[in-house]
């Protein structure tokens, strides 16, 4: 729940930010330090299991990566959809909206459910 908070409260500026700086200007910006938060993710990773305060690194990793996404590469992919079809297919593109909707849910069940699934196949005899 923390990060979908995140993504949520961190999205917001970018509605405002996409028109007056521009979606490339916010992709530039924001995809050096997405890297950087991946990077430090990786590193936090590679510790050994007892090193103090891996945990925490791990968790402030992710948390500053979604702090990042949020605005830059969150809500891009939905104004490219809506601002890259004509006006005159504008009816199809309520389908493209619908299963962009569609493919969120079966990502959403996925990660509800792959906590479950994985644990029956680690049981599994072969």
């Amino acid at each position: 729940m923390g990060v979908g908070i995140i993504n949520f409260v961190f999205a917001i500026p970018a509605f405002y930010l996409i028109d007056t700086f521009g979606r490339r200007n916010l992709l530039l910006v924001t995809f050096p330090f997405l890297a950087l938060f991946q990077l430090l993710n990786a590193v936090a990773f590679e510790l050994g299991q007892k090193t103090p305060g891996r945990s925490h690194l791990i968790i402030a990793g992710l948390y500053l990566f979604a702090i990042a996404y949020s605005p830059g590469e969150g809500p891009v992919p939905f104004v490219c959809i809506s601002r890259s079809t004509r006006l005159c297919s504008k009816d199809t593109d309520s389908l493209t909206c619908c299963r962009s909707t569609l493919q969120r849910a079966c990502h959403c069940t996925y990660a509800i459910s792959v906590r479950s699934i994985s644990s029956h196949l680690s049981n599994h005899p072969y």
